[in-house]
């Protein structure tokens, strides 16, 4: 069991902060929906993503399509059009990805892993305590015990000895 005594995070965000974050979220949110789309499932499978080599390949492409623009049909330069609107959209997504929202995405879930690691290593310390006391006989830690001895009863042995924290 981790040391119950270390607590890395200790505080909560404020509900003004909580109301800017998620006022923020949702602007981006807003402002996103006008140039992102939902798939489906069946799409997100069947629609090829945009690797390194591909993108360079469809990079080149574009760039081929201007050299060779006058041998290219007229009804083409839309394709080409399409293609450089496209490129462009996947860079500026791939930016916000990668620069912001993974490094987002990444911090919030280290910190709540940081949370719950404590949380349960709290929980089972008063888990082990309770139960002592129970053990004991002490008068009203039975009703305690019974609530939290509840997490373990599929694991056997009936406490948390050998339990392992895994929020």
């Amino acid at each position: 069991m981790a040391n119950v005594t270390e607590n890395r995070i200790n505080t909560t965000i404020s509900a003004a902060d909580m109301a800017t974050i998620e006022t923020a979220l949702l602007t981006i949110k807003m402002v996103l929906a006008t140039y992102t789309l939902p798939l489906t499932d069946a799409e997100r499978i069947s629609l090829a993503t945009l690797k390194v080599d591909n993108l360079v390949f469809a990079e080149d492409a574009l760039v081929q399509s201007t050299v060779v623009a006058d041998l290219l049909p007229p009804a083409l330069s839309s394709i080409t059009i399409n293609l450089a609107n496209d490129i462009a959209i996947f860079k500026q997504l791939d930016k916000l990805e990668k620069t912001f929202i993974e490094q987002f995405t990444t911090r919030i879930k280290d910190t709540k892993r940081v949370a719950g690691n404590e949380s349960y290593t709290a929980a089972l310390t008063i888990f082990k305590i309770i139960e002592a006391l129970h053990e004991s006989g002490v008068q009203g830690a039975t009703g305690a015990y019974n609530v939290l001895k509840e997490r373990f009863k599929e694991q056997g042995g009936g406490n948390a000895g050998g339990v392992q924290p895994n929020p």
